[in-house]
């Protein structure tokens, strides 16, 4: 096979694309495609494209405790736990946590987070948190 160079100044569409031995880009390149920012807890969602999924979780505030566990075809794969607490002999300050998982076409996922609180009342308020999927080489949303 003889090698090809391409230089376009449009896109260039190629049905399949079977690449030997490596491949050298030279200018931007990206093979993560725009996520999609509204993802529910505890929701299953089935991955158009091969992907990664982050989820994030911030405590650092009152006496916060949050958990994340991640997912995929019903086992887990990541989780995580942060959790504050200043007063008493304890003083544990694990105020951020974060996962990251991959996910292949077609594996069915979810991140579920569960909160306890020690404040009377639970009147420490939700942890921030975040849930995105960054799908790799295929701008599908999930």
């Amino acid at each position: 096979m003889n090698d090809m160079n391409v230089v376009a100044d449009k896109d260039v569409t190629v049905e399949t694309l079977t690449v030997k031995d490596g491949m050298t880009l030279n200018g931007p390149s990206s093979l993560l495609g725009l996520g999609k920012q509204t993802y529910e807890w505890g929701t299953d969602y089935t991955a158009a494209s091969d992907g990664i999924v982050v989820a994030w979780l911030d405590c650092h505030t009152d006496k916060r405790q949050g958990n994340l566990v991640g997912q995929v075809n019903g086992s887990t794969r990541a989780a995580a736990s942060a959790h504050r607490d200043a007063d008493g002999s304890n003083k544990t300050l694990v105020d951020y946590c974060s996962i990251t998982m991959p996910v292949r076409k077609g594996e069915e996922w979810r991140v579920d987070f569960s909160q306890d609180c020690d404040l009377p009342g639970g009147t420490s308020g939700p942890a921030a948190r975040s849930l995105c999927w960054m799908p790799v080489g295929n701008p599908a949303d999930s």
